[in-house]
C-alpha cells in the first residue's frame, strides 16, 4: 500500500475512488493543502487508488491548533480489508510525528458503524452531537441538516500517570 500527499493530477484518481466528481471539494483541499493548513493524503494499492482521508489543523477554541481527521474514505470494493484502519493508523502517526498529543474526528451520526470503528481504535465520542446545513444547489438551494458526532483519541499517555500499576499502599 503507498500513502502519498495527494496533488492536483491526482483530481481522476479522487473521482475513481469516490464514484463521483467533486473537483471543487478536492481542489479546496488542495489549496489549504498549499497552505500547510492541511494534509491530504490519496491511497493506492497495487496501483490502483482505493481511498483518501484529510487531516485539517485548525484552531480550537483555546487558539490552540489540534488535527481533525475528515473524509476517511475507502473505495467500495476495497472496504472490509483493513484499508480504513491503515489509513487512520498512518494519519495518527503522522500528526503524532508533528508532536500532537491527540487528534479527533466527526462522523454522521447515523452512520452508527463508523462510531463502532473508531470506538474500536480508541476514540471516544465527546460532548454533544453538532449540526451543520448543506445547500443543494443542483436541487434548488435546498438545505439539509447534518448531524455529527465528534470524537477524540490521545495519542500519547501522560507521564504522570504511567506508572499506576506500581502503586504501593501505605497503612
Amino acid at each position: 500500500m503507498i500513502i502519498r500527499e495527494a496533488i492536483k493530477e491526482d483530481l481522476k484518481y479522487f473521482d475513481i475512488i469516490r464514484g463521483e466528481k467533486l473537483h471543487k471539494l478536492h481542489l479546496k483541499r488542495l489549496k489549504e493543502q498549499n497552505k500547510n493548513k492541511a494534509k491530504y493524503l490519496i491511497i493506492f494499492l497495487n496501483k490502483q487508488p482505493v481511498g483518501h482521508i484529510f487531516i485539517r489543523y485548525k484552531e480550537d477554541r483555546v487558539h490552540k491548533i489540534i488535527p481533525i481527521f475528515e473524509d476517511l474514505f475507502v473505495r467500495s470494493n476495497y472496504r472490509g480489508k483493513g484499508i480504513a484502519t491503515k489509513i487512520l493508523e498512518h494519519a495518527e502517526k503522522l500528526v503524532k510525528s508533528k508532536g500532537f498529543k491527540e487528534c479527533y474526528l466527526d462522523f454522521e451520526i447515523q452512520e452508527k458503524h463508523l462510531e463502532e470503528f473508531y470506538e474500536h481504535r480508541g476514540y471516544i465520542i465527546i460532548g454533544e452531537p453538532s449540526h451543520s446545513y448543506l445547500t443543494l444547489k443542483d436541487n434548488g438551494n435546498k438545505k439539509i441538516k447534518i448531524t455529527f458526532w465528534t470524537m477524540k483519541k490521545r495519542l500519547v499517555k501522560d507521564k504522570e500517570f504511567e506508572n499506576l500499576n506500581n502503586v504501593e499502599f501505605v497503612k
